[in-house]
């Protein structure tokens, strides 16, 4: 499943409209009817961030309604990342700030090199509070420290190296083919499996080492004892395709 932000007149900037879109999208796909989502944005950018006509109506929130308007945005992104199949960035083109916040709640991004990415916000006075958790769950605090706090722009290969992107190509072609290849893989994934390996990520992400023991065995157990475990097995065993490969 693609999903393609459709703004490129501003950038595929952030409004109302857009992040209400966005999450509504997320949460109510049909996660039986495919296997993976692919995000990106039309035109040749990514995502500028918010609109800045949004920003100029922000300026004239009361607190109450900023809270209101920032806690819509953070559950924007929070859809994304609790979405149950494999999210994919495809970065386009520029990025920055919360375009670069969209990059990091999904589960891993592919960019071109030519893209633009950063935590803009300070330039602005502003701070990447909502995107933050995601980032930095991403990047490390670290990173987060030097590219919250100065705003500077940095190319897709630093995105690589940082941790927010996975691949930067020369090319949209190029980028495309990974992509593609990547989706291949997934269509032979168990659905339930991945949706595990997603559960596993959160969970142990927040525990400490021993901390962890009894999840992870009750999630493997779990996967162990699945429909899908055993079909998976079996299949191996008996040296054929499990039934739940997603055939072209």
């Amino acid at each position: 499943m693609w999903i393609s932000m459709n703004r490129p007149d501003v950038h595929n900037s952030f409004n109302e409209e857009l992040i209400a879109e966005i999450r509504r999208v997320f949460q109510t796909m049909d996660a039986k009817a495919h296997r993976s989502v692919v995000l990106t944005g039309d035109g040749v950018s990514f995502s500028a961030g918010a609109d800045l006509n949004w920003m100029k109506k922000m300026a004239k929130y009361t607190a109450a309604q900023n809270e209101q308007d920032a806690r819509d945005l953070f559950d924007m992104f929070l859809a994304i990342r609790e979405c149950p199949l494999p999210v994919i960035a495809r970065v386009n083109g520029a990025a920055l700030g919360g375009g670069s916040g969209l990059v990091a709640s999904c589960d891993f991004a592919f960019s071109v090199k030519s893209a633009v990415l950063g935590f803009t916000e300070v330039k602005l006075g502003l701070v990447p509070a909502v995107i933050s958790r995601f980032v930095m769950d991403k990047i490390g605090k670290g990173h987060a420290s030097r590219y919250f706090l100065t705003g500077e722009r940095f190319t897709a290969d630093t995105a690589v190296r940082v941790g927010l992107v996975q691949q930067a190509f020369d090319t949209a072609d190029e980028m495309d083919t990974t992509v593609n290849k990547v989706i291949d893989e997934i269509a032979g994934n168990s659905p339930a499996a991945m949706r595990s390996c997603k559960q596993l990520i959160e969970t142990v992400s927040q525990q400490s080492i021993r901390g962890s023991k009894d999840a992870v065995a009750k999630i493997i157990a779990e996967a162990r004892a699945s429909a899908e475990g055993q079909e998976g097995l079996t299949a191996f065993f008996e040296k054929r395709k499990p039934s739940y490969v997603q055939r072209p």
